[in-house]
Order: C-alpha cells, then structure tokens, then sequence
C-alpha cells in the first residue's frame, strides 16, 4: 500500500530533524566551517544526496537548526496576549521557558557553542537580532505599563540574566538554579 501525503510529510520532517541534529552536534564540537556535509550524513546515517534533497547547502541547514531554537521559544510566547500582558502570565512564560534548560542541558550546551563561533557571527548574528527586536516589541507594552518609558534596555537585561542562568547552569548545574530564577523574576517581572 502506497504511502499517504501526511505519511511522506512525517518521514520528511523526521529525516531534516535528523540531519539537523546531527549538523548540530557536529558544528559544536568542531565547528561550522570544519564540518563537511559527508560528516553530517555519516552522522545522521543518510546520504549526501539525502541531505541536498532536504537542504540547499550547509548554510541552509546552519539556518534551519537557529530557526528551530526560535520556533520551539516562540510556541509559549506566542500564546500570550502581550497587549493584556500580567506579571503572572510573563512569570509563567518565562518558568516554561527555563524548564527546556533543565529537561535538556546538552542541547542548550550545543547551541551557546555554536553561537561563539566567530566564523558563522555573519550569519546567525542577524538571526539573533530580529529575534531579540520582537521580544523587545511584544514585551514593549507590559514595561511600559509599568511606567517605563524605554522599556529596551530592561527587556535587554531580562534576557541576559536569562542566559546567563542558563549558561551556569549547563556549567555548573547550580543546585540554586530555581532561586536565582525566582531572584530575576522578582527584579524583572514584579518591579
């Protein structure tokens, strides 16, 4: 029996995951210009061909994999009603949030290593902006509320002590980590 369109569609999406992780796992351990699309394929046990089928280039898949981490972020945040935005639901988004980086350290660890490497800043750096500057705009309306009239640099400085917390703790794996969280939610969220 022949396979159905949603069947081909599952195989697809599991076969880019696939070679997206094994890219992945591969750009942060040696880096993205040290890796060959051959070494992804051994990787993800699929042929070269395979992976062109799937993706463009290297490139293409280096964008993938930053797109996913924003995709996976966005599904909670984009949930919110950031006009009605309250102290409880940014709490509440912020605790789902910081759940992946207990549930998964390893993946988290993979992707701050492939975010320092200089010789890829070109292209993920941008990516990283445009997805900074939305959070900046849908958290605008909450701080401002608030009576902040330029909201940016405290949203900016919600999100580094975010990512600081979440790089320590891939670290160092803080035993404190839910009352460091419990600190920058009191600073940040209930000021």
């Amino acid at each position: 029996m022949p396979r159905t369109k949603e069947q081909i569609e599952q195989i697809k999406k599991q076969k880019q995951q696939l070679i997206m992780q094994a890219a992945l796992e591969l750009f942060a351990k040696k880096g993205f210009h040290a890796t060959s699309v051959e070494e992804i394929a051994r990787r993800a046990g699929v042929s070269k061909g395979l992976i062109y089928n799937y993706f463009k280039s290297k490139k293409d898949i280096l964008i993938a994999i930053v797109n996913s981490l924003f995709v996976q972020m966005d599904q909670a945040f984009l949930q919110l009603d950031t006009k009605m935005l309250t102290a409880k639901d940014l709490e509440s988004y912020i605790r789902v949030s910081m759940q992946a980086v207990e549930i998964d350290p390893q993946i988290l660890r993979m992707y701050f290593m492939l975010y320092m490497q200089p010789d890829i800043e070109d292209i993920v750096k941008p990516m990283v902006k445009s997805y900074l500057d939305k959070i900046i705009e849908m958290l605008g309306p909450y701080y401002q509320k608030k009576g902040i009239d330029n909201p940016r640099p405290i949203i900016l400085a919600l999100i580094s002590a975010l990512d600081g917390l979440s790089l320590h703790y891939i670290l160092l794996q803080y035993p404190e980590f839910d009352d460091i969280l419990d600190f920058i939610i009191k600073k940040f969220v209930y000021l």
